[in-house]
């Protein structure tokens, strides 16, 4: 299998991330930069002692990254059924010493980022969202859909930030995703 996809809208489905991420072996991949090379730039904009959430978190060593840099507050999820079971068991023992710490959080759930179960995230829950490469994906595809896509997730962002919350975004910044 290629890891490219057959056309741009394939970015936006569940089953193409599946493929992608069975063939990637358990790899990681890190969309649009490592936690080294985003380090400096998250440091100044998001506060350690906040809780995080990364959103389309794939099977991205960041989220490891970030709790092993101070962020010990933290949601990763993915619509990748797969890839969250894969971040589980790669991590289990940093899960499992998060749980064990009070006022520590180290997370994988699967979830739509569109679409926050209220169970998983209250509003105002969040201080910080990273995205990275999140909106891009539903901004792939063209049309009506992929940019109610990207409204329902730029209101679910809203709906789960505090009032001073941050949203990290990392994107290519194309014209149809601005």
């Amino acid at each position: 299998m290629s890891l490219l996809p057959r056309s741009h809208d394939e970015f936006g489905s569940r089953e193409y991330w599946e493929s992608f991420f069975e063939a990637r072996g358990g790899v990681a991949f890190e969309w649009y930069g490592t936690w080294a090379q985003l380090r400096a730039l998250t440091l100044r904009r998001a506060p350690r002692a906040g809780r995080v959430l990364l959103v389309g978190c794939g099977n991205s060593a960041m989220s490891a990254d970030m709790y092993d840099a101070g962020y010990t507050r933290q949601l990763s999820i993915d619509f990748s059924p797969s890839v969250i079971a894969e971040m589980r068991e790669k991590y289990a023992d940093r899960i499992a010493a998060a749980e064990a710490t009070a006022g520590h959080e180290f997370r994988f759930e699967e979830a739509d980022m569109t679409a926050l179960r209220r169970d998983l995230l209250e509003d105002a829950s969040v201080d910080v969202v990273v995205d990275k490469g999140g909106l891009d994906a539903l901004y792939a595809a063209e049309g009506d859909e992929a940019r109610e896509a990207a409204a329902r997730m730029a209101s679910e962002v809203a709906r789960v930030l505090t009032p001073r919350g941050r949203y990290l975004c990392v994107t290519l910044a194309q014209a149809h995703t601005l």
